[in-house]
């Protein structure tokens, strides 16, 4: 969970440095060709944006899920519990 959140901050450093490392591993990728230049951008805004949005949702489901399991377990205990 708190892998993507770092991932998504990370990836908006990391994808520039890749693509330029792309650029000189494959001899056809120009970066001042428009269209490149256009997936470079979409590829750094969306995919970051989506890992963080991911993982904010993760951590809620996962408070939801130890919220309801405290729920039930309190339950438990006090059906347990026999009245004097």
């Amino acid at each position: 969970m708190g892998v993507t959140l770092i991932l998504g901050f990370l990836l908006h450093f990391l994808i520039p440095a890749f693509v330029k490392l792309a650029s000189d591993i494959f001899n056809p990728i120009q970066l001042q060709d428009s269209h490149t230049l256009i997936w470079t951008m979409t590829a750094w805004a969306f995919i970051p944006a989506s890992l963080i949005m991911r993982g904010i949702a993760m951590l809620r489901v996962g408070q939801m899920i130890a919220l309801q399991r405290e729920q039930a377990y309190l339950r438990t205990q006090e059906e347990d519990v026999i009245p004097v």
